[in-house]
């Protein structure tokens, strides 16, 4: 590819008068110096979206106790991280569905203690959004971990 010389005339498109100034298209030369700068600008950037590790692989939760309160639904367990990674502002969800299976409602919080790599967190989190079709028969709610930080 070749590149047009530099264009030394511009005219106003309004009122065709030619306007002063000298205009350049970038040469070969600064094209290859540049690059490599926006490149590396880039990469971090690449990095931190492409190559985050993904809380579900690394997370697990276990032993969960819940009991309903006040309209608010307490929940005791425990956050096993599994990986080399420290885990910061992990969410829990909670699902709910009826006695026949059907999805009815879910509420999330956010943990604000940080998980250790390869150890155990203690948790206590109070969910204060229950679904209002909630009956004392219907399954118990579904927990899962969502998003968070790793460090």
């Amino acid at each position: 590819m070749i590149l047009p010389p530099a264009i030394n005339k511009i005219t106003c498109p309004h009122c065709n008068k030619e306007l002063p100034g000298k205009f350049r298209i970038p040469s070969y030369t600064q094209i290859i110096l540049l690059l490599p700068i926006l490149i590396l600008g880039a990469y971090p950037l690449y990095t931190m979206v492409l190559f985050k590790p993904i809380s579900s692989e690394d997370l697990s939760i276990s032993e969960v106790k819940s009991m309903v309160v006040e309209d608010k639904l307490e929940v005791l367990g425990v956050i096993s991280n599994s990986s080399k990674n420290e885990w910061s502002s992990v969410k829990i969800e909670v699902e709910f569905y009826d006695s026949e299976g059907a999805f009815i409602g879910e509420d999330s919080q956010y943990l604000n203690s940080a998980i250790l790599p390869l150890s155990n967190e203690n948790f206590k989190v109070v969910f204060r959004t229950l679904p209002s079709q909630l009956q004392p028969g219907d399954p118990p709610p579904k927990f899962k971990l969502t998003g968070g930080r790793s460090h």
